[in-house]
């Protein structure tokens, strides 16, 4: 019988939250590497969301 010894690609679901306001939920298949996390969520959801803060 095999069993599988390493990390297990799987789904996320990722979403920032504030005192008043909150991101879209993100929703990632697969392993996450730090390339991905910057271009696929930081940069589309976090900045955007950063910058329409009033104290950006």
């Amino acid at each position: 019988m095999h069993h599988h010894t390493g990390p297990a690609p799987g789904n996320m679901v990722w979403g920032g939250i504030g005192y008043h306001s909150r991101t879209p939920l993100a929703r990632n298949a697969g392993t996450l590497n730090s390339q991905r996390y910057i271009s696929e969520l930081l940069e589309p959801l976090v900045l955007p969301y950063l910058q329409g803060l009033p104290t950006a």
